[in-house]
């Protein structure tokens, strides 16, 4: 059964439920009527237990096996330093993300 059978059949069940609570409200009364919604209150927790679990296992079933975790490798070698020219340092960014470099006060793009 899809998991859209399901949940439509929990929806199904929840108003059914609801639709009966109201119609035994109105015919035994707001007193008894507490006592049933607890009882159904508990069972809805309870189904939704029984589905958070299902779906958790069926999730964990589902990875693929590229996310499992494996043995930590050795970093990559650190590239080679860029030389300076003209008297200015030289910067690698080449593993730097959202970085700004700067000759005192004035940026140079290059």
């Amino acid at each position: 059964m899809g998991w859209r059978a399901v949940t439509w059949s929990a929806v199904a069940v929840g108003a059914l439920a609801a639709v009966a609570l109201g119609v035994y409200a109105l015919l035994a009364g707001a007193d008894k009527a507490s006592g049933l919604a607890g009882v159904i209150v508990g069972f809805c927790e309870i189904g939704a237990l029984v589905l958070g679990v299902v779906g958790w296992a069926a999730e964990r079933r589902a990875a693929p096996a590229s996310t499992a975790p494996t043995a930590p490798t050795a970093p990559a070698p650190a590239p080679a330093q860029p030389q300076a020219q003209n008297g200015k340092f030289a910067i690698s960014a080449e593993r730097i993300e959202k970085a700004q470099f700067g000759d005192g006060n004035t940026q140079h793009n290059a």
